[in-house]
């Protein structure tokens, strides 16, 4: 049962106020969550439709809900709307079921088993930019696309199995797109059940994604590998097994898949079209990275690279991919001097955090050499959240870090990619934050 109202005594978007807020919150929420944290302070209530909601933006007590109280909370409303298109996958699932998954699927992603990637890694990004032209204009978020599908498909489920990729990707796009569209309108407020047209859009490209997950599950498990031959992630995930030797089903198969396909290729896409952007549009940074990269062997794996890093973590923390994430509270929660009452959605925003005046100087500006002098160890815990915070981090964090810095290595050192300084990203807040449309880039051969 709901607490009334009045138990909620946090600063923020109360009674006819709140009908103001949502639309301002549809028009543009890029700007609607900063200056919700600027009027109202580190806790703000807020009102979405039937939807209760806490803005959280103070790094202590961040930590204190993502870190300590954990238990007490689930997956948002929106999230759990995802359910019905990735299914019960590590990002949308809760309780033992989680617990078990991510047991399950955590060593496939531990630091020392990725270098087996690596080749693959630089081996799709080398053959894409053997296919750029020597002088021209290339839309980089769809070249980014391309590459990390490309990746996903091979590191997930091998050499051996043709995936159709105009098929999927069009099919990934479509969901995103109908996703957002009912995210952002009173489309959100209708029960599930009603068949919308952007339901029955995203429905009808997940049968046609689901047509071949489940194909290439059921491919893999009648011709299992041979012990020497190399295992790609999907092997893995059939030869996972919990305490008690219990092995995924294919259905679990499927949301395991289709999670780490969706959130893998579109989350690194983005970054990688983000970062090439900020450099194009930042030429002092762009000259230290090549700098960098030109003294390093392209084929050393693990040589070190720390201003290439510090541009990957710059780009995460001015255009973070997961912009904003949301908890819901099924038991009270207690953040400095207020208990959150169960039933209220925590809301946490990269987006706001990461623009702090507080723990970033110029935090508008793109500056990668900030993340040079230890940084990322002496930020308080809560205030950088490009992969999520506590148990539920983003499993594939290392994965991701890995995958970022050989594409957008093989891309730097091949190319140099100029975005106009006029381009417009027009940001688009869905579940990840997208450009809102193609963004050309005149390239040149190194």
């Amino acid at each position: 049962m709901r607490p009334p109202l009045a138990s909620v005594d946090i600063p923020g978007y109360h009674g006819p106020a709140t009908l103001l807020a949502f639309s301002r919150l549809a028009r543009n929420p890029l700007s609607f969550f900063p200056d919700v944290r600027e009027r109202f302070g580190d806790l703000a209530w807020i009102r979405i439709g039937p939807e209760r909601v806490v803005l959280v933006s103070d790094p202590e007590h961040i930590d204190a809900l993502l870190w300590h109280q954990q238990a007490k909370l689930e997956k948002d409303l929106i999230t759990r709307r995802l359910r019905g298109v990735l299914g019960e996958g590590l990002l949308t699932s809760e309780g033992e079921r989680w617990r078990t998954h991510r047991r399950r699927i955590a060593p496939s992603f531990q630091r020392g088993d990725l270098a087996r990637y690596a080749n693959t890694m630089r081996e799709i990004a080398t053959t894409a930019v053997h296919e750029l032209p020597i002088s021209g204009t290339v839309d980089i978020w769809q070249l980014a696309s391309t590459i990390s599908l490309d990746v996903v498909h091979q590191c997930l489920f091998g050499t051996d199995v043709q995936i159709p990729a105009e098929r999927v990707g069009r099919a990934l796009e479509q969901m995103m797109a109908a996703f957002m569209r009912e995210l952002r309108t009173m489309r959100r407020f209708v029960p599930e059940g009603i068949p919308l047209r952007t339901r029955r859009t995203t429905f009808a490209a997940l049968a046609d994604l689901d047509a071949v997950l489940l194909d290439i599950i059921q491919h893999r498990r009648a011709i299992p590998r041979a012990p020497n031959a190399p295992h790609d992630l999907l092997d893995r995930l059939i030869e996972a097994r919990d305490d008690a030797g219990t092995a995924f089903s294919d259905k679990e198969l499927r949301d395991e898949a289709i999670t780490l396909f969706t959130a893998g290729h579109e989350t690194t896409a983005l970054v990688i079209t983000y970062a090439l952007t900020a450099l194009s549009w930042n030429p002092e940074a762009r000259a230290r990275a090549l700098d960098e990269l030109d003294g390093v062997e392209s084929s050393a794996a693990g040589a070190s690279q720390p201003y290439l890093r510090a541009v990957i973590l710059e780009t995460l923390r001015l255009f973070p991919p997961a912009w904003g994430f949301g908890r819901l509270a099924v038991e009270p929660v207690v953040l400095g001097p207020h208990t959150i009452p169960a039933g209220v959605s925590l809301y946490v925003m990269p987006w706001v955090l990461h623009r702090s005046t507080e723990h970033f100087e110029e935090p508008l500006s793109f500056r990668p050499e900030r993340w040079l002098d230890g940084l990322e160890q002496r930020l308080p815990r809560g205030t950088f959240l490009p992969f999520g915070g506590g148990p539920r981090t983003c499993v594939g964090q290392h994965f991701a870090m890995l995958e970022l810095t050989i594409i957008l290595s093989t891309l730097l050192r091949s190319h140099t990619f100029d975005v106009d300084p006029a381009h417009d990203l027009d940001l688009q807040p869905s579940v990840t934050l997208r450009p809102g449309g193609p963004v050309p880039a005149r390239v040149s051969r190194r």
